[in-house]
């Protein structure tokens, strides 16, 4: 895999908006997703579709008997108590995507055939019990206006309990150089959030995980642009088929204490590596728990700069077309 490159260009974290929403406002306000129609509450277990033509959001978590109402694009979405389905349909626009638990850790899952434009960041609200989130819709998820920026972690109650969101839905974005940047991810006793991701992603700009616990699963995983990891957090590198989890040209910068789990069996390209948050860049090497124990685990290899087959290949090709042109210019 080799894209084009991007600075990252990343804002801050957009606050969780919790105005309640009239009837005819067309502004981004908070929807919370409902089950049960028009039954009091706002469902327990269950799926419903998520479109701006089928009813199945309320405007307050106190909704009575009212019908829920549709879902109005640019809104933040709310998945409250007890394990829920959305099954999307056609193109749905959205901010903040939010999740609690109710009695018990409950799983929150995005799922069907259609398409999430996403300009927001995602938010776990931890009340005793923590919430766990699938995003797996196969229409993919297309990043607008910088998100996905960050995961926010609120603790309610004193709750240390942890969470994994598991994103496998293939990460693209609309405006170029929109990269992960995690800045919020918690890792200590306070509570964990794990961040899977497992998508064949073509976001560029590169990924930071500036605080949090990070598992790339799949190839191409980590999208394009330098992947960054900073002291005392960790990477895990695992699953894939072709072990590309990083893309070849990208560097993996390390600072002092971050550690890479190599969770795998053989070798992921690379283009550079840094363990000194960048300062110096390694163009070429092997390196694993047996180069550097204190930094790898696992049986998998990071091998800095030399292609892949396909690489070759194309490089080889490269150099046929370009020697009628030098013989030209004897």
């Amino acid at each position: 895999m080799q894209r084009t490159q991007n600075t990252l260009r990343l804002g801050t974290i957009a606050a969780v908006v919790t105005a309640a929403m009239t009837s005819g406002a067309t502004s981004a306000a908070t929807l919370y997703f409902d089950t049960n129609g028009a039954t009091n509450g706002l469902g327990g277990s269950g799926s419903a579709s998520w479109s701006t033509s089928v009813g199945a959001w309320q405007t307050t978590t106190s909704p009575g008997t009212a019908a829920p109402g549709v879902w109005i694009d640019g809104s933040d979405a709310y998945f409250h108590d007890s394990s829920k389905t959305a099954n999307v349909s056609g193109t749905v626009e959205v901010g903040d995507i939010s999740a609690t638990a109710g009695g018990s850790n409950q799983n929150k899952n995005i799922t069907s055939t259609g398409t999430v434009r996403w300009g927001g960041d995602i938010v776990i609200d931890v009340a005793g019990n923590a919430p766990n989130l699938t995003i797996s819709n196969s229409g993919g998820l297309i990043l607008t206006s910088g998100g996905l920026q960050d995961i926010a972690y609120n603790r309610i109650g004193g709750s240390t309990n942890s969470s994994t969101v598991t994103i496998s839905a293939d990460i693209s974005e609309s405006v170029a150089g929109s990269g992960l940047n995690l800045t919020k991810l918690p890792n200590t006793s306070s509570g964990i959030i794990t961040l899977v991701l497992s998508g064949d992603n073509s976001y560029t700009g590169g990924t930071t995980l500036t605080r949090g616990v990070l598992r790339a699963e799949s190839d191409n995983a980590l999208g394009t642009g330098d992947v960054t990891i900073a002291a005392s957090q960790t990477l895990t590198l695992q699953n894939a088929t072709l072990n590309d989890y990083i893309d070849d040209t990208a560097n993996l910068i390390l600072n002092n204490t971050a550690t890479i789990n190599l969770n795998f069996v053989g070798t992921d390209v690379i283009g550079g590596l840094s363990f000194d948050g960048g300062t110096t860049i390694l163009t070429s090497g092997l390196f694993n728990s047996t180069s550097h124990p204190s930094i790898f685990s696992g049986t998998g290899s990071l091998l800095v700069v030399i292609p892949e087959p396909a690489s070759l290949a194309l490089l080889g090709l490269g150099g046929l077309l370009m020697l009628p042109r030098r013989r030209r210019g004897n």
